[in-house]
């Protein structure tokens, strides 16, 4: 329906006709009755409207208002002008209209356009009177309450947005109320988006963003404006979230493409995630507008900057430059630009920057800017024209903010050239005329250098006479220490003074002037410099060495990293060990003296470790070793008794340490370096951390290199050549290798050293091992050599038996029962190894020949090895009953019996497992396996 027809048909609802003119006989007073001039002026503006002269229209309604005020028809002409003007958006005269509508059902009809009216132009208070006025009749429906809580929630908010009044918080409370009880209603949308404003204007963001994000879900029509409204509002508290979303409204490609590309790369710079702002080139260059190109450019070309890609982010200032950008943006641009030029050494950008600038900034004063930056461009590449281009800019523009830089770099170039004299001129200028200068800390430090390199080249000149200098010297030391502003400089140049003093060896007034400086500035971190040159000079005048002490624990923790450093904790801890030794001397407890020497141990380990840190050629091999151990011993003690737990976290530190001086005591490009006997068995506890590190090749490896070194060493080291061969064969056996084990095993037995007995009676047990493993069940019977030559082999280990080599005679003995027993087929087997395992049990604990009684009476003195027999007692045990359990079983025993040595046997085998007994790889490997079995049956 056009508007015209729409307005006639609201019109005759509204006006009521009786009957045609032509229908009454009316006297002939006058053409027309009042009546009837209503009639015809209504008639007019009927005419009007379907010529669509709706102007005209307007102007017959207001003249008829304004003629007839008392006429039945005022209240639909109102109406109908209130409607005109409200398809035309001028919501305030349309208002105007409506609010002398006082016919409640007319009023009813406008009631949404009435509200609209208001609402449209932002007369929120009034808004807010009239429906506060209008629901407090009784006489709404639902629907109407419901569209007059929707007003009165925007009127509450909306005015509140643009105006935070005293009570806003209260009224936007309110309006979140109203607008949360109009969910599930046709205005469910519209309060979804009022709700989420409420709640930004409350600062709570994350609320606004939850009820954003369910209009993203609930109207999928308008999800890209809703997905730019949540980014937008989650850029101010969740940017990664805001970035993702901004990526969702891209992907519409839509029209709010430009805005949230554009958006996205303000929030990428200002994370300064210019990898992604680079990313987004390509897609930029055909999505944004006119208007955000040239800006993108400059963002653009300022990650190239900041990601030191000079050439790149040249190309994209240069085209930003070109563009309408700000002129603070315009600015950045270009001294970016020069700082390129400057990095790639351009000079004819800098040439060109300079012409473009003057330019577009005639009256500006960073023309001089740019201009140092030709002159810092040059001065690497030529001196000579460096030196006049910064004499011009000196003496031409004196006044520019960077004169100092210029005045800074001219002083640089004639110090390089030896010019000292033209150099100090410069500084001093730049000194005294830009006291408040950022580089006149370092033109003070440049004065200062100055007077060392002359003072130097002369040192190196002993007849020349430099007293002259040395006065220049202290004289420029003064200015430094005079000046007001720089108090940097100041303890600096209180520093040099003291440092002066110290080299003409007047320690006197260095320490004076030290300690004046330490007293002045305690905890500056020049601190270190003075603490460590006053630590000289109570060195060079012989002070007590707890005086020197003292001096160098303050001094270590002032600077991490500082040359002879080493030196310092070199010295302490021959302080320490000193102090070690005076400890034996003292009128100590027992407990006392103990804590004492480990205290001392403990500090001569952490400062020989952190100069280790400094560097591996400051400490001799024997520091090293010391060092290695202090961290190796308690580990293998560790190792030693609890070889089934794993290191802590602190103990993998500790060996770590100890590998580090193993390794610099010891290697040399990997390879071991072994100069004396001693060194291969410091060598072997290396293999060994190695090997508690799960570092099983370096094990492997160092062991090998190892072998080779000691291969034609002399008789003196056959035992250590023993002990790495050993150590190579248990590794590789561990490591699954047996070719290699069973190798270096056979190479034990080959050697001629008649000691160390133990390593050649385990390499047998082990081979022999091996040899079982590698053949075949089916191989297994008393017609083969190999058994037979196994058995003797074990059987001969376990009975020539020492406490000292437990459990290798142990084991050996078990090996022997379960190889014999396996020879047996059936039900034989079993019944062979209880009796075999009741022998071996017997044979151990007797007492009977001297050999026995010897092992027992050994037994007894050796704890450790007392508990390693009987935790194989113990498995001997509860083998037997295992054992004997099932074999009552097949004969179907007594089951309460049964039952009652299979549970005896798992306990055995839980406590060899996880408790005391724990004590060897070799049983619990054992002991867990017939857990296992036995667990099954129970």
């Amino acid at each position: 329906m056009n508007i015209k027809n729409k307005f006639l048909s609201l019109f005759f609802l509204c006006v009521f006709y009786t009957s045609s003119l032509a229908a009454y006989d009316l006297p002939f007073i006058s053409p027309y009755s009042p009546e009837d001039a209503q009639t015809l002026h209504i008639q007019r503006v009927i005419d009007f409207l379907k010529a669509e002269e709706l102007n005209l229209a307007k102007k017959e309604i207001k003249a008829f208002l304004e003629k007839y005020p008392e006429s039945e028809h005022n209240q639909s002409l109102q109406v109908l002008a209130g409607d005109l003007l409200f398809q035309e958006e001028r919501y305030s005269q349309s208002y105007t209209y409506y609010s002398k509508v006082k016919e409640l059902s007319l009023f009813k009809k406008i009631l949404p356009n009435f509200l609209h009216a208001l609402h449209h132009s932002k007369q929120y208070r009034l808004l807010t009177k009239h429906i506060e006025e209008l629901k407090s009749q009784d006489h709404w429906k639902e629907e109407e309450l419901a569209l007059m809580n929707f007003y009165l929630a925007e009127s509450l908010l909306k005015r509140n947005a643009e105006y935070f009044s005293v009570n806003a918080e209260k009224e936007i409370q309110r309006a979140i109320g109203l607008y949360s009880s109009l969910d599930e209603s046709k205005f469910t949308l519209a309060s979804l988006e009022g709700l989420a404003m409420a709640h930004e204007l409350l600062k709570q963001q994350e609320k606004a963003g939850a009820y954003l994000k369910k209009l993203v879900d609930l109207d999928p029509e308008n999800k890209e404006k809703h997905l730019f409204s949540l980014a937008t509002l989650q850029s101010e508290f969740n940017k990664q979230e805001a970035l993702i979303n901004y990526g969702k409204v891209i992907a519409f490609q839509g029209p709010f493409l430009s805005k949230a590309l554009f958006n996205k790369s303000l929030i990428l710079f200002n994370l300064e995630r210019y990898d992604d702002i680079i990313s987004l080139h390509e897609i930029a260059e055909h999505s944004l507008e006119k208007g955000q190109v040239g800006y993108f450019q400059y963002l653009l070309g300022r990650s190239y900057y900041f990601k030191e890609n000079f050439e790149e982010a040249i190309i994209a200032l240069e085209k930003a430059s070109k563009t309408s950008l700000a002129p603070k943006q315009l600015q950045t641009s270009y001294l970016s630009l020069a700082d390129c030029a400057l990095k790639t050494q351009n000079q004819d950008l800098i040439d060109k920057i300079i012409t473009e600038y003057t330019q577009a900034f005639p009256e500006d004063d960073h023309v001089a800017k740019f201009q140092l930056v030709k002159a810092m461009i040059t001065k690497d590449s030529d001196s000579v024209l460096a030196i006049k281009l910064y004499e011009k800019l000196v003496v031409k523009s004196p006044h520019f903010e960077s004169i100092d830089k210029a005045l800074l770099d001219l002083a640089s170039l004639y110090k390089n050239q030896r010019l000292y004299g033209k150099s100090r001129k410069n500084l001093l200028r730049l000194i005294k005329v830009h006291p408040e200068s950022f580089y006149l800390q370092e033109a003070l430090t440049n004065l200062i250098n100055i007077n060392i390199e002359q003072v130097n080249s002369l040192n190196q000149s002993p007849d020349q006479d430099n007293s002259y200098l040395n006065k220049r010297f202290i004289k420029d030391l003064n200015l430094a220490l005079a000046h007001p502003s720089i108090l940097k400089e100041k303890k600096e140049a209180l520093l040099w003074l003291g440092k002066l003093y110290s080299d003409q060896e007047e320690y006197s007034l260095a320490i004076e002037n030290l300690e004046n400086f330490i007293r002045k500035y305690p905890n500056e971190k020049e601190n270190f410099d003075a603490n460590l040159l006053l630590s000289f000079c109570y060195e060079k005048q012989k002070s007590h060495l707890n005086r020197y002490d003292f001096q160098a624990k303050k001094v270590l923790p002032l600077k991490p990293i500082w040359e002879q450093k080493f030196k310092v904790h070199l010295n302490l801890f021959n302080s320490y060990l000193q102090m070690l030794q005076e400890v034996e001397n003292r009128n100590l407890s027992s407990s006392k003296r103990s804590k004492e020497e480990i205290k001392y141990q403990e500090l001569m380990a952490m400062n020989l470790l952190k100069s280790l840190a400094i560097g591996k050629k400051h400490l001799s091999k024997s520091n090293l070793f010391w060092l290695a151990n202090f961290h190796y011993r308690p580990l293998s003690k560790f190792v030693e008794e609890n070889w089934s737990t794993p290191l802590t976290a602190t103990q993998l530190q500790e060996a770590q340490k100890a590998i580090k001086a193993f390794e610099v005591a010891l290697l040399e490009n990997q390879s071991p370096m072994i100069k004396e006997q001693s060194d291969l068995i410091e060598a072997v506890k290396l293999s060994q951390l190695y090997g508690w590190l799960a570092l099983n090749s370096k094990k492997v490896a160092l062991l090998k290199n190892l072998i080779k070194i000691t291969q034609n060493k002399s008789e003196d080291t056959q035992q250590e050549r023993l002990i790495v061969l050993f150590e190579l064969a248990r590794s590789s056996e561990n490591l699954g290798l047996l070719e290699e084990a069973k190798r270096w095993y056979q190479l034990v037995l080959n050697e001629d050293s008649q000691s160390l007995s133990y390593f050649k009676s385990f390499s047998q047990l082990h081979l022999s091992k091996i040899a079982l493993l590698e053949t075949p069940l089916e191989e297994r019977n008393d017609e083969n050599p190999l058994m037979q030559s196994l058995l003797t082999t074990l059987k001969s280990l376990k009975s020539n038996k020492s406490i000292l080599l437990e459990p290798l005679h142990l084991e050996a003995a078990i090996s022997y029962a379960e190889i014999k027993a396996s020879l047996k087929t059936g039900s034989e087997n079993q019944s062979e190894l209880l009796n075999l395992l009741k022998e071996t049990k017997q044979e151990f604990l007797n007492e009977d020949d001297i050999l026995s009684q010897d092992y027992h009476l050994s037994r007894e003195k050796l704890k450790k090895q007392d508990k390693i027999f009987q935790a194989y007692m113990m498995y001997f045990d509860a083998k037997i009953n295992q054992i004997e359990a099932d074999l009552a079983k097949v004969k179907q025993g007594n089951p309460y019996e049964i039952q009652t040595k299979l549970e005896a046997s798992a306990s055995i085998y839980q406590n060899i497992t996880n408790g005391s007994f724990a004590l060897t790889p070799y049983l619990h490997k054992k002991a867990q396996q017939e857990l296992k079995s036995l667990k099954e049956k129970l």
